[in-house]
C-alpha cells in the first residue's frame, strides 16, 4: 500500500523571521533526496555531522528534522506503507497522516512478547540480546523499547556507539510520552552527543518530564533555571523547583513543579523545532 503524494516540494514551511542562510538551507535539503531511503540517509547524516556544530543553529535544526523523519520513514512506514519520501520529511500533515496509518499496521502482541524477551536478556547481562528484541519491540512501536534500544545503541551494545541514531530512538520513545527519552534526549542536546547543542531544545525536553512530573526533570530543569541556562532571572524559581523535586509526593508541589514545565513550553515553543 502506497499513500499518494501529489503536492510540489519547496522546502520547509516559511516562518517568522526566516533570513536568507536559513531559507537557503530549507530550500537545498530536498536535493539531497533519492528514492533510495539508505543512500539519502547517509547523504543527510554527513551534511548534518559536518554542521551540527556551526555557529547557524537553525541550518542544522532542519537538516536534523529532516533526518530524524528519514530514519522514521526507514524503520517505522516503510515495511508497512509506501510514502513519497520528500513529502514525509517536509509536509507535516502528510507526514502524521502516514503515521497515523502506519500505527494501524502495528502487531502490539508481538512487542509486548519481545519487549519481555528483552527485559530477560537483560536480566541475563546479555545485552547483545536485548538490544535485538528492543530493536524488534520498537519497530512495533514500543516506546519503552524504543528508549532501550535507544540506549543500546548510544552505548555500542550492538556495535560501534551510534549516538545520533540513539537520539532518534529517544526522540520517538519521547514523543510517545517516555520520560527517561526525554531526560535522556534533554541531555544530549544539552552535551551536544549525537545531537547538535541546543539549550531551547534541552530545556524543552527536561520541561516536557517534568510535567508528567519525572522528578529528575524536574530537578534538571531547576538547576537550568538556577544557572540561567537559555531562560534568565529564574534563579528563585529554578531553587524552588529542584527543592519540589523531592517533594512530589505533596499536592501543592506537584501541582508547582507541572505548571511551571507547562509555562516554560508554551515560552520556548518558538525556539523549538519538530516538536
Amino acid at each position: 500500500m502506497t499513500i499518494a503524494y501529489s503536492e510540489k516540494i519547496n522546502g520547509f514551511p516559511e516562518t517568522d523571521g526566516l533570513d536568507f542562510i536559513n531559507k537557503l538551507t530549507v530550500e537545498t535539503l530536498p536535493l539531497f533526496f533519492s528514492s533510495d531511503v539508505d543512500e539519502t540517509i547517509l547523504k543527510m547524516k554527513e551534511n548534518y555531522e559536518s554542521s551540527k556544530n556551526d555557529a547557524f543553529r537553525p541550518a542544522a535544526a532542519r537538516t536534523e528534522k529532516a533526518l530524524f523523519r528519514l530514519y522514521e520513514a526507514k524503520y517505522m512506514i516503510l515495511p508497512h506503507v509506501g510514502v513519497d519520501l520528500c513529502g514525509f520529511c517536509f509536509d507535516d500533515a502528510y507526514h502524521d497522516a502516514a503515521v497515523r496509518q502506519t500505527a494501524e499496521c502495528y502487531d502490539r502482541q508481538y512487542a509486548e512478547a519481545e519487549y519481555g524477551a528483552a527485559l530477560a536478556a537483560v536480566r541475563e547481562k546479555d545485552y547483545v540480546t536485548a538490544g535485538a528484541h528492543f530493536k524488534n519491540a520498537a519497530l512495533c512501536g514500543h516506546r519503552d523499547a524504543q528508549y532501550n534500544y535507544g540506549v543500546s545503541l548510544s552505548k555500542g551494545e550492538l556495535g560501534e556507539p551510534d549516538p545520533l541514531e540513539g537520539a532518534f530512538w529517544y526522540f520517538i520513545a519521547a514523543k510517545g510520552g517516555n520520560a527517561k527519552a526525554m531526560v535522556n534526549l534533554a541531555i544530549a542536546y544539552r552535551t551536544g552527543r549525537g545531537v547538535s547543542a541546543n539549550g531551547p531544545m534541552m530545556i524543552y525536553w527536561y520541561a516536557k518530564a517534568a510535567t508528567i512530573p519525572f522528578p529528575y526533570a524536574v530537578y534538571c530543569l531547576g538547576l537550568c533555571l538556577q544557572n540561567e541556562e537559555v531562560l534568565t532571572e529564574q534563579t528563585l524559581l529554578g531553587r524552588t523547583l529542584k527543592v519540589s523535586s523531592e517533594r512530589l509526593d505533596e499536592p501543592e508541589r506537584r501541582e508547582f513543579a507541572v505548571n511551571v514545565a507547562q509555562q516554560i513550553i508554551k515560552a520556548i515553543k518558538d525556539y523549538t523545532y519538530h516538536i
